[in-house]
């Protein structure tokens, strides 16, 4: 085959470790698409840009590492945005690269042509239309390492459909090992004086945190100091069975809390890889405390949100350092606190009332996983009202192993991001592990496409629809504020147990709790992906979620 800017780029791909390009095909990347027939970055075709791009998302929160996300010119690459800024607003690896027309065409009024650098600038931390073949290279590795250091997110490259056919005798780059930025030990020891004054210090764990790494260093700070902690929605399963007396729970979701207390007591914040895209701040931390910001990047200042100290660069070394020589020891009347705490988060389950006989809790849906799922499965959620009671009650066992769309909030996800969990779990030879996936009758709507990707690929993903024929988050909304609804019903029953045997996937309908059990022991025993639909009970929602 003759050598030409498309595989130069796909070179590129293979050195930096690339391991997948979900994608969506046309004719302004066909150069691409062909180069990397029989490449070592597998080739994965999706559905739908948003689908492919989210199945970029979950593979970069479940590993760290970028993906590729390759999609055509004009509405490939608007469809791509709303993904493409998932990404970014969470801190999430990943690179775009979309397809032009010819260059003769580029930017004129003519078929399929939009200025894609512009159009991803204000969503992406690089974005450029790459013109000249010798800058392939460099730019390449330019966006690659801002989408991996520091605040990290998505870059964009778009590349004339003329410019890849381009013959060339140029040479892929290699990746330059990257410095690891730690902070300066006067911070630590300033951070390491600010505990010890403290009288109610409080650990506030983000999904920025999330990661083997800073778990085993969490761990040892726990130790020395016993500092009570809280989660973000992605922040959970930092704390081994050990340190759970320490867990105060969740950040948000619920009101009546009982961690709301702990939070009002609290005089010292440690916000360890907290993004304030998770959690507006103004809605846990509206008076003034101390607060020390512990990540890889500059905090972005809020209402809420003012460090009196940062601890910037590779977050596992500076919480290591700052346990290193820590003694503290919590009050008698923070040790109550936190026992009472906990004793109100087991008592809370109780709360809720039975469901109709004909329909299931939500509660006993999270119960019914939480017995099934294993360390190495990943529990994937949609937005919705699934969302705030898997968030709040459903308890992790390893980083990273519950993931959501937490900053932007993207409704139609799930799937989506099942199928970007999935192709992690290969990548790391976890090829046992299940991917549990859960949304609502709505969200599904927007990503069933992408069932069809699962299917080819006959991934180990158990998607639950949890059916109450709305939008019922937007419907709990619109009570609260206007005692009333508009626009959130659905008129006609789906079965989506049949869409999904449509699909080729495997279909189980659960229209009471008695089923539940039986039905996820059937889903498990399946090979490829399967679909539970499930008649939901929220009438405890009312009672329970706030925005």
């Amino acid at each position: 085959m003759n050598r030409n800017i498309a595989t130069l780029l796909v070179d590129q791909m293979e050195n930096y470790g690339i391991e997948y390009v979900f994608c969506v095909p046309g004719a302004s990347i066909d150069a691409i698409t062909t180069a990397l027939t029989g490449r070592k970055p597998k080739l994965i075709l999706c559905r739908q840009e948003s689908g492919a791009g989210n199945a970029a998302v979950a593979y970069a929160k479940k590993t760290g590492k970028p993906a590729v996300v390759l999609v055509t010119a004009g509405p490939g690459a608007t469809n791509l945005v709303t993904a493409v800024a998932t990404a970014t607003l969470e801190h999430n690896p990943l690179i775009a690269i979309c397809g032009q027309m010819d260059s003769k065409t580029t930017f004129k009024p003519s078929h399929q042509i939009i200025n894609a650098e512009d159009l991803f600038l204000p969503v992406t931390r690089y974005s450029k239309e790459v013109t000249n073949p010798d800058t392939v290279s460099g730019t390449w590795d330019l966006a690659f390492n801002k989408a991996i250091t520091g605040e990290t997110g998505a870059v964009h490259l778009s590349f004339a459909a003329d410019l890849l056919a381009q013959p060339t005798t140029l040479t892929a780059s290699m990746p330059q090992k990257q410095a690891v930025s730690i902070a300066q030990q006067d911070d630590i020891n300033a951070a390491q004086e600010l505990i010890k004054a403290a009288k109610s210090p409080l650990i506030i764990v983000g999904a920025d945190a999330a990661s083997t790494a800073v778990a085993e260093s969490l761990e040892t700070l726990i130790n020395n100091s016993k500092i009570p902690v809280l989660s973000s929605f992605e922040g959970g399963g930092m704390l081994k069975p050990q340190h759970l007396p320490h867990f105060m729970g969740r950040l948000g979701a619920f009101q009546n809390q009982p961690c709301n207390e702990i939070i009002k007591q609290a005089d010292l914040l440690i916000a360890i890889g907290y993004n304030i895209a998770e959690l507006d701040p103004i809605k846990w931390n509206p008076t003034d405390k101390k607060l020390i910001h512990i990540a890889d990047y500059n905090p972005v200042i809020a209402q809420g949100y003012r460090p009196n100290l940062q601890l910037l660069g590779n977050i596992s070394h500076n919480l290591t350092a700052l346990a290193d020589g820590l003694t503290y020891s919590p009050s008698s009347e923070s040790q109550a606190l936190q026992q009472q705490i906990r004793q109100q988060l087991k008592q809370r389950l109780s709360e809720f009332t039975p469901p109709q006989a004909s329909m299931v809790h939500p509660l006993e849906v999270i119960a019914t996983i939480q017995e099934t799922i294993t360390n190495d499965d990943t529990l994937v959620s949609d937005v919705g009202s699934h969302q705030y009671w898997l968030s709040e009650h459903f308890v992790s066992h390893k980083p990273r192993q519950f993931i959501n769309s937490m900053g932007f909030q993207t409704l139609g996800v799930s799937i989506a991001f099942a199928v970007g969990a999935a192709f992690s779990n290969q990548s790391r030879n976890l090829n046992d592990a299940k991917v549990y996936s859960v949304s609502g009758d709505g969200g599904v709507l927007m990503c069933i496409m992408e069932l069809a990707t699962a299917v080819e690929h006959q991934l180990p993903i158990i998607h639950m629809v949890w059916k109450d024929h709305s939008y019922n988050l937007v419907a709990i909304q619109e009570e609260h504020k206007y005692a009333e609804t508009s626009a959130v019903k659905f008129t006609h029953n789906i079965d989506f147990a049949e869409m999904a045997r449509s699909f080729g996937a495997y279909g189980i309908t659960v229209t009471s709790k008695d089923q539940l059990k039986s039905a996820l022991q059937e889903a498990q025993a399946q090979t490829g992906p399967v679909v539970i639909d499930i008649a939901i009970d929220y009438t405890d929602n009312l009672k329970s979620i706030v925005e």
